[in-house]
């Protein structure tokens, strides 16, 4: 299992006795003999980064981190997210952070606000509503709009900027993350997705939504993604939505893997690793070593 890497989510550690949870953790890892980190979720405050540096923690990121604006790869205009996305590199440095996911692509050219910073992601992207996007009148919920001229134009010119991104930066290994499907939010299929040709993260509860929404196989899906050969990070955690969730209340997971489900996690991770992804973060908010235990018995059991 050394070739696997682990992270936490950095949320985990917003508790008192967080310096006891993480010796916790850290246990437990030397117990199951892998190696474990932190992953900054893209929300955090420079108070809890600096208590996993001087922890000597290794990080990577959710970018973007400490901005006032996400990424939007899909606007006419990106030349305002230069500042913020070098701000990062610079931060990363400090860190000494060398891998960073994010979302970037919506379906407007406006300038996002960042979750967290005392706006809530709903706060945050609630101007981007646009109700023909949408699967129901008056909720936010994407329907399938990739065949849209509009789209199509977009994906390009997310692909165009990520790679340029990538020119800009090569010192940081991106990766672009599924997004949850709501607001016009473009990054839901696999077919688009490999499309970047750009390093991929696929989160789990994002993924297990738009299979939700729109009548799709969760393990089919997670398979075309994998084919691509671009995956390289996993968020993964469980959802509490099943086959009997009414579509419109379909929400996120971010639960213990131990959360009953109807996802059939075991067999996702397996999978994942079967195509050489190994790097899986558990974002979950109040997470416990007994996460980081059973993940690696779901690996172990590869064979």
């Amino acid at each position: 299992m050394q070739d696997f890497l682990f992270d936490i989510s950095s949320i985990n550690f917003h508790v008192p006795e967080r310096k006891a949870l993480l010796e916790s953790f850290r246990a437990k890892a030397d117990e199951l003999g892998v190696n474990m980190g932190v992953q900054l979720h893209n929300d955090e405050n420079q108070e809890t980064m600096d208590f996993l540096l001087e922890n000597k923690v290794p990080m990577t990121g959710h970018s973007p981190l400490l901005e006032k604006y996400n990424w939007n790869f899909a606007a006419e205009d990106i030349s305002p997210l230069w500042q913020g996305i070098e701000n990062n590199v610079r931060l990363f440095e400090k860190l000494g952070i060398t891998r960073s996911c994010f979302h970037g692509f919506y379906m407007s050219d406006a300038m996002v606000e960042a979750f967290g910073h005392g706006k809530t992601y709903h706060e945050c992207m609630k101007p981007l509503y646009r109700e023909e996007l949408s699967l129901f009148p008056d909720n936010c919920r994407n329907r399938n709009f990739t065949h849209l001229p509009e789209y199509i134009m977009r994906r390009e010119r997310v692909k165009q900027n990520l790679h340029l991104l990538k020119e800009r930066y090569p010192q940081i290994r991106w990766m672009i993350e599924n997004d949850f499907p709501a607001y016009g939010a473009g990054s839901m299929f696999p077919e688009d997705m490999n499309h970047y040709d750009f390093p991929l993260c696929i989160d789990t509860g994002h993924l297990w939504c738009i299979c939700r929404l729109l009548d799709l196989d969760f393990h089919a899906e997670t398979e075309k993604f994998l084919k691509g050969g671009n995956v390289e990070m996993i968020h993964l955690h469980a959802s509490i939505c099943d086959f009997d969730t009414p579509k419109e209340k379909l929400h996120d997971g971010h639960r213990v893997l131990s959360t009953p489900n109807v996802m059939d996690l075991p067999r996702f991770v397996r999978n994942c690793a079967k195509y050489g992804v190994r790097h899986f973060v558990l974002e979950i908010f109040d997470s416990a070593p007994e996460d980081l235990e059973l993940l690696v018995r779901w690996l172990k059991e590869l064979n």
